[in-house]
């Protein structure tokens, strides 16, 4: 069995402007992408994680956080 080698003259037969591009884009595989997008996609919710910490820490105590608050927006106002 001989292998038949094409070509480049018979490859460029016939192509035209139109023909020369692709219709679909190609899709990477996954070694391909960067790790950041591998990920992407896979989170499915995500709402405000450290609420219940926020709670269990000040006890819902709406004085206690507002003095937080205010203690961090002082230190942000005297940078």
């Amino acid at each position: 069995m001989s292998a038949t080698h094409i070509t480049e003259e018979e490859l460029l037969k016939d192509l035209d402007a139109y023909g020369a591009h692709a219709d679909e884009l190609a899709e990477l595989l996954m070694h391909e992408l960067t790790p950041l997008e591998r990920l992407k996609g896979l989170v499915v919710r995500y709402d405000r994680p450290f609420d219940s910490v926020w709670e269990e820490h000040f006890n819902s105590d709406e004085d206690e956080r507002d003095k937080v608050a205010e203690d961090c927006h002082k230190e942000v106002r005297d940078r």
